[in-house]
C-alpha cells in the first residue's frame, strides 16, 4: 500500500504574511496564483518542511472534530492507494463501482430506485447510480445469480422518460443490494455527526466514519461478530451513513468470493479492505 500525503486549501488572501514566500522556497510546484497544494509520497522530506512552515506561521491542520474550517486551518490527508498484493490478503471489502453512469436517481416512498431511461442504456458492468446505490445490467445480474453469491438481492427499478414512467419497457437493469444486515462495527471505529461531534445514535444529525487524516477510512469488525452471522458475499452495514436522517443509507460490504468474481469478470470496483479486530479491541483513538 502506498500513502500519498495531500496538503491543500491554503489561500494567499487568508494566510499570514510571508507564508507563501516560505512555501515557494520549500515546494515551488505547489504555489499557484490562488492557492497552495501538494501531493507527495509519505516519507518525502519536503512534507516535514512544509508542515513546519505552516505550523511556524500559526496554521493548524483541520480535523472533522473542529467543525467549520477557520482561516488558520489547512487540510491534510493521508490517501491510501491499495495494490493487488494488499487486496489478495483480505477477506472482506467495502468499496464502490469504478464508474458512475450519471443516472438521475431517486427513491420512491416504497424504496424503489427510479432511473432515467436515457441513461439506462449506457450502463455497463457494475455501476454507481449516484451515492450510495449500485445497479447492474441484465447480463451481469445473470452471471451473479449463476455464481450463487450469498445474500445478493436484485430489486426491480422504475424507468422514467423525463417525468413520465415508462411501463412498457424493461431493459433488465436492477439495483444490487442485500437481505443481510451486519452487526455494528468494531469499537475501534470512530463515527461523527455532520457537525463533527461524536455520533450519539441520532441519525437526524448525520453519521460519518472517520479515521484521523486517513482516506478512505477503513471499516473494522470484530472477527467473532462476523463469525456469528455465517457466510455472505454481499451484506449491508448496520450503520447508516449520510448528512441527515433523510439521506442516511447503509453501505455494501463484500466477501473475497465477490471480489474474485469481479476480477474474473473484469468488473471495475474501487476496493477498500475491511479489517478484522480481536474481540478485546480498544476504542478508537480518533
Amino acid at each position: 500500500m502506498n500513502i500519498i500525503v495531500n496538503i491543500f486549501r491554503i489561500y494567499p488572501d487568508k494566510s499570514p504574511a510571508g507564508l507563501f514566500e516560505k512555501l515557494r522556497e520549500a515546494y515551488p510546484a505547489g504555489v499557484g496564483a490562488h492557492l497552495f497544494e501538494c501531493r507527495l509520497p509519505q516519507g518525502d522530506p519536503r512534507i516535514e518542511s512544509i508542515t513546519k512552515i505552516l505550523n511556524d506561521h500559526g496554521m493548524q491542520p483541520w480535523t472533522y472534530a473542529d467543525g467549520h474550517p477557520q482561516d488558520y486551518h489547512y487540510r491534510i490527508e493521508y490517501l491510501r492507494e491499495y495494490d493487488e498484493a494488499d487486496l489478495k490478503e483480505v477477506g472482506y471489502f467495502a468499496g464502490a463501482p469504478g464508474s458512475n453512469v450519471g443516472l438521475t436517481v431517486h427513491k420512491s416512498e416504497a424504496g424503489i430506485l427510479q432511473l432515467q431511461l436515457a441513461k439506462v442504456h449506457k450502463l455497463r458492468g457494475v455501476a454507481g447510480a449516484n451515492w450510495p446505490w449500485v445497479v447492474v445490467p441484465k447480463e451481469v445480474r445473470q452471471r451473479m445469480v449463476k455464481a450463487r453469491l450469498a445474500h445478493a438481492v436484485f430489486r426491480e427499478v422504475e424507468i422514467y422518460n423525463r417525468k413520465k414512467r415508462v411501463t412498457e419497457t424493461d431493459p433488465g437493469v436492477r439495483e444490487m443490494t442485500s437481505d443481510l444486515v451486519l452487526p455494528p462495527m468494531s469499537p475501534s471505529c470512530t463515527f461523527r455527526h455532520s457537525t463533527g461531534e461524536p455520533f450519539t445514535g441520532d441519525y437526524s444529525k448525520g453519521c460519518n466514519i472517520h479515521e484521523g487524516y486517513y482516506k478512505p477510512p477503513e471499516f473494522h469488525y470484530r472477527a467473532k461478530d462476523l463469525e456469528t452471522i455465517g457466510e455472505f458475499d454481499v451484506a449491508l452495514t448496520h450503520e447508516r451513513f449520510g448528512a441527515t436522517d433523510s439521506n442516511a443509507h447503509r453501505k455494501l460490504v463484500f466477501s473475497k468470493q465477490f471480489y474474485d468474481f469481479c476480477v474474473v469478470n473484469k468488473l471495475k470496483m474501487n476496493w477498500i479492505p475491511v479489517r478484522l479486530d480481536p474481540q478485546s479491541v480498544q476504542e478508537s483513538q480518533f
